[in-house]
């Protein structure tokens, strides 16, 4: 009997197998639905879960949503809220998503006559190529996609094709490629074209979205009534829009920050994405590549102070690239997708993608505020203190009492923590 390969085996099976050689300890797995995530992925023996929290509320071009993340990252999650609430208070957020399409490339050797004699010729015979494309793939067409253009260059010897193609409400990885291996067989029959190179989708960022606020700055003095939004700004108010600023411009000028300002970003970012079924890993390769385009890696964002009549604002903007989808992929299979695009209120593809930069654009803000004002450790030491608490035995019911005692010490050893509840209880 011929013996199944590891991929071939039932999800059971691999349990089994890994059990028996100690790198398991158990074969058997509770309340996993073990052959619904083998459809999903290769060389599947169980599932790694994530909290699903919320931002309740998050207004984005004067609707409101409640935002579902899924991170392990307490911070990320009150971050979040923190700049979605005090973003409310201002009106909300106003974000734009211009979405063109996504690119994918072809490129195929040539014979050396093939620029002077044919080259030409090709590209005087691109909108036929785009009509037999969207001939081809008409269901994309018929969903409001479709290849929208094609542009030839030689690059030392090779003939390289950029194809832009609307994957409609789709991400649209599979389709594009599948567009690239269909436009290359049809290439193979011209003139002097020898063989194909590659065939796949570019993650070159398109499909931008912009997200703005206009913040008056006094929503940055704690307890701001809103009676004093409308007023002249006060000096504390000043004084940390002032630093704020300052804080992500040096962004600009130190390679060292600007990294970490967008990786706060992109917390935010991909937490959303996860919950949703997104690639968050083609958002964060287009991003980066994003954040390099003048030559050199800057910050996704820009903040600054400007003034209407006696009113003035912090101005926050983010553009971040997001090929992202409604549909496709494992979003319409997976049950707690489909939870967190219920929560969502099932937006298009373009809400999804608006709702996504802003919840970007809150991170940041809350960041840059802690730095600018009691640090960034405060909050994240009172979310390590309760992670803490209870590794270390305590009740949800005890945290109340014993997480200002962890923190008056600001000793988050196991030991300590654990002398802490150990007193706690027997006062």
């Amino acid at each position: 009997m011929t013996t199944k390969k590891f991929y071939q085996l039932s999800p059971a099976e691999r349990r089994e197998q890994l059990y028996k050689k100690n790198k398991l300890r158990s074969k058997i797995i509770e309340n996993t639905d073990l052959a619904a995530l083998n459809q999903l992925s290769e060389n599947v023996i169980g599932s790694l879960s994530l909290p699903l929290s919320v931002v309740e509320s998050l207004i984005v071009n004067d609707v409101e949503y409640s935002v579902p993340m899924a991170t392990e990252e307490p911070s990320v999650v009150a971050a979040a809220n923190h700049g979605a609430s005090i973003f409310n208070r201002a009106g909300g957020v106003i974000a734009t998503s211009e979405r063109q399409g996504i690119y994918g490339q072809v490129v195929l050797a040539v014979s050396p006559e093939f620029k002077e004699k044919h080259f030409s010729q090709l590209v005087a015979e691109i909108k036929t190529l785009i009509e037999q494309l969207n001939q081809q793939f008409v269901s994309l067409v018929n969903h409001g996609g479709g290849v929208r253009s094609i542009t030839a260059q030689m690059i030392e010897g090779l003939l390289e094709l950029k194809v832009l193609v609307d994957p409609a409400e789709a991400m649209g990885a599979n389709k594009v490629n599948s567009i690239m291996e269909y436009l290359t067989n049809l290439l193979l029959d011209y003139d002097e074209i020898v063989d194909a190179q590659f065939a796949i989708l570019s993650n070159f960022p398109t499909q931008l979205t912009t997200a703005k606020v206009w913040l008056p700055l006094n929503l940055l003095n704690k307890g701001c009534t809103d009676a004093e939004l409308d007023e002249a700004p006060s000096e504390n108010a000043r004084k940390v829009a002032q630093k704020f600023v300052s804080i992500a411009d040096f962004g600009r000028k130190s390679l060292l920050r600007a990294p970490t300002n967008n990786k706060g970003i992109m917390n935010g970012v991909d937490s959303v994405l996860l919950a949703t079924g997104n690639d968050f890993r083609a958002v964060e390769a287009a991003t980066h590549v994003y954040a390099s385009e003048y030559g050199h890696y800057e910050p996704l964002s820009s903040w600054s102070v400007e003034s209407n009549r006696k009113v003035d604002f912090l101005v926050g903007q983010l553009t971040l690239p997001l090929p992202i989808g409604v549909v496709g992929g494992s979003i319409n299979v997976r049950p707690d997708v489909k939870e967190a695009f219920n929560i969502l209120g099932q937006p298009n593809v373009h809400e999804l993608a608006e709702v996504v930069a802003s919840i970007g654009l809150a991170n940041n803000f809350a960041a840059l505020y802690a730095l600018a004002t009691s640090g960034i450790q405060e909050g994240h030491m009172k979310l390590q203190a309760r992670n803490a608490a209870v590794s270390n035995g305590a009740l949800i019911e005890e945290l109340p009492e014993i997480l200002p005692l962890i923190l008056v010490g600001k000793d988050f050893s196991s030991a300590k923590i654990k002398q802490i509840i150990t007193e706690y209880r027997n006062k």
